[in-house]
């Protein structure tokens, strides 16, 4: 990536070239964001599931600790 910037900003390059390296960035740059958010999306749903089983862990001992008292 830091060759594609260096490249950019290249006075001896054409201007076409410099927005085809702007562009390789831009779609770069586009492919980390995507890949980060897939990967937050994913940390999401392991946090809602593990959350969800604790809730459900403390309900079924709070069922057998009522047993326990009768």
């Amino acid at each position: 990536m830091e060759e594609l910037i260096r490249r950019e900003k290249d006075p001896n390059k054409s201007t076409s070239s410099r927005h085809f390296v702007r562009s390789q960035t831009l779609t770069k740059s586009s492919e980390y964001i995507r890949k980060f958010l897939e990967i937050a999306k994913n940390d999401e749903t392991r946090r809602e599931k593990f959350e969800l089983e604790n809730e459900e862990k403390e309900e079924e001992e709070e069922e057998e600790e009522e047993e326990d008292d009768r």
